[in-house]
Parts: structure tokens; C-alpha cells; sequence
């Protein structure tokens, strides 16, 4: 077991845990002229990180201990990026290119911390597919950010 690869994808599995939970309130936000766009974007993106959340917690439990899913480290972590993202101001699309950024910051950690064990490759191409999802993110809300 790697201590630091499973503290490196704790930290994924918040980012993707805050990433649900301010998609989701953006969702709810959305008004205007574009809210129908707005609404379904978030939706897409809220549901998205369903799927992502409950496969990283797989392989954090794969690679570590039971004790590395931890709720109050996981709601500890939640709270201070939500606060950190929520206090940078902008649009929510702008709020969310950056939760975005974050967590391919946060992929990125993880990934330069897998070895040649036996589980390294798949949790590379986990990481490898939760990546390429939020570059599609980030487009999508750097469109909408852009109008």
C-alpha cells in the first residue's frame, strides 16, 4: 500500500464530492434568458460525477485501507473547497471551471504517484477516463463562462 497515492485519491473522491454537490446548486440556481441550457448542463455534470464518486471510492478501498474512506475527513475536505471555490467569486460557470481545474489538478497528484504495482495501470486508466470527462467539463463551461 501507498499512503500517499491513497491520501491523493481521498482527495479526488472530495473534489468529485464537491463537484456533485456545487453542480447540483447551480442547476437549481440557473435563470435567465439561457436557464433551460444552464439546467441541463449542470444536470449533465452533476450526474456525471455520480458514476466517477462511486468508482474512485472502489479503488481507494482496492489500493488502502477501509479506514481511508473516511466520512468526517471526506466532509472536512468538502467544506473547505466549497468555501474556497464559493468565495472566488464569478459566475457559477466560472466557480465551476475552476472545482474543475481543481480536480484535474487533484487526477494529476494521484496519477504522478503510481508505481509499477499491479493495480497501477488501472487505476491510470480510471484516472486516465475521469480526466478526459472534466476536459469535456471545462470546455462546456468555458463556453457557457464565455457568452
Amino acid at each position: 500500500m501507498n499512503p500517499a497515492l491513497v491520501n491523493a485519491l481521498v482527495a479526488v473522491h472530495t473534489a468529485l464530492e464537491v463537484e456533485q454537490m456545487l453542480f447540483h446548486v447551480y442547476h437549481w440556481r440557473s435563470k435567465g434568458q439561457d436557464y433551460y441550457g444552464d439546467h441541463l448542463l449542470y444536470q449533465r455534470l452533476y450526474t456525471d460525477r455520480a458514476v466517477e464518486i462511486d468508482r474512485i471510492g472502489e479503488v481507494i478501498l482496492a489500493v488502502g485501507p477501509a479506514s481511508a474512506v473516511n466520512p468526517v475527513t471526506t466532509i472536512t475536505g468538502m467544506y473547505d473547497l466549497a468555501q474556497r471555490i464559493e468565495a472566488g467569486g464569478g459566475s457559477d460557470a466560472e466557480k465551476g471551471m475552476s472545482l474543475v481545474q481543481e480536480t484535474l489538478s487533484r487526477l494529476n497528484d494521484a496519477n504522478g504517484l503510481l508505481g509499477q504495482d499491479a493495480y497501477s495501470l488501472s487505476v491510470n486508466n480510471v484516472l486516465a477516463g475521469f480526466a478526459d470527462k472534466h476536459l469535456e467539463a471545462l470546455y462546456l463551461l468555458r463556453q457557457r463562462a464565455g457568452r
